[in-house]
């Protein structure tokens, strides 16, 4: 992954000047940009799980203006972080230096220093992931995300936290300490702690199913006699989009059956097939209404078995 950011990685600090240095950063993330574009494009095109690009990059702004105060002193190994991100209706698997792995939900991304898994290991999220921490009791493991810090050890646990909800973490297996301000609350194996972001308080510690509490981790997606709408709803949760409905009458539709959760496009694939139902997505939007002209299907195959009321 060096090519692509070979202009900013070239600069040492002890010859250039500011018009140089803005030059060299611009092009770094004109490329970035342009490999997330092509990245989103291929996702559309396929319908299917995708790994996110990854890429390590020196942090942004703050740390132009730090080396541009200091033009002859270089770039430190601290100041440069890795950065990786899973776009929209993407979801990323990654592998951290330490040996921990962490599970991207769409809209999501994280960043870590170069030092990461040997003087620290700090993560900042934000939106949605999932973490499996290697075990290592001489550095702990610390999650930052919108004020909220979790700390761990070795640990199986989510964190989701997207701009217009609450800050919510859910512990699988082990302990964290999840922290805001002077509160702060233990979790244990499934329990799920919240933070209200209008007044930066914890909430309190709840139990949680552990069948369903992340149901965007989940393999499959499981309808029984579920409604077009509360379908709606769940793809919203998972994949952090909008969806619209373009005709009413169809969210009473029902549906039973089991679909892969690979994407939206592939759940609302198996649905149109099987139901009067059509669908256009548009970014993070998916629209759905009326199909004219649908005869509905006397068996379903056993690979997509779901069974609408038609």
């Amino acid at each position: 992954m060096n090519v692509p950011f070979k202009d900013w990685d070239s600069i040492d600090g002890s010859s250039v000047d500011e018009k140089e240095i803005r030059q060299a950063w611009r092009e770094t993330m004109r490329r970035a940009k342009a490999m997330e574009r092509a990245s989103l494009t291929s996702t559309a095109r396929h319908r299917a799980l995708r790994f996110a690009a990854g890429f390590c990059a020196a942090a942004a702004i703050a740390s132009v203006g730090v080396f541009i105060g200091h033009k002859a002193s270089g770039v430190r190994p601290d100041m440069r972080q890795c950065e990786v991100f899973a776009g929209s209706l993407q979801k990323s698997e990654v592998s951290l230096p330490d040996g921990s792995k962490v599970w991207l939900n769409s809209d999501s991304r994280i960043a870590y220093s170069m030092t990461f898994g040997t003087a620290d290991r700090t993560i900042t999220l934000h939106g949605e992931a999932y973490f499996d921490v290697a075990k290592n009791e001489q550095i702990p493991f610390i999650v930052n995300s919108s004020g909220l810090s979790v700390k761990a050890l070795g640990t199986k646990f989510n964190i989701r936290s997207f701009e217009d909800e609450d800050v919510t973490v859910t512990l699988m297996e082990g302990k964290v300490l999840a922290s805001a301000g002077e509160d702060s609350a233990v979790l244990l194996p499934y329990e799920q702690v919240s933070l209200d972001r209008t007044n930066g308080r914890l909430g309190e510690v709840r139990r949680v199913d552990s069948r369903t509490a992340l149901p965007w981790r989940m393999s499959e997606l499981v309808f029984d006699n579920l409604s077009l709408e509360r379908i709606a709803e769940m793809l919203e949760s998972i994949h952090n989009i909008e969806v619209v409905f373009k005709d009413q009458t169809i969210k009473e539709y029902k549906y039973t059956g089991v679909v892969p959760n690979t994407s939206p496009a592939e759940v609302l694939d198996i649905i149109s097939e099987t139901s009067p139902v059509s669908f256009r997505i548009n970014g993070n939007t998916i629209v759905l209404n009326t199909k004219t002209n649908y005869c509905c299907p006397l068996k379903v195959s056993e690979q997509r078995d779901i069974h609408p009321q038609c």
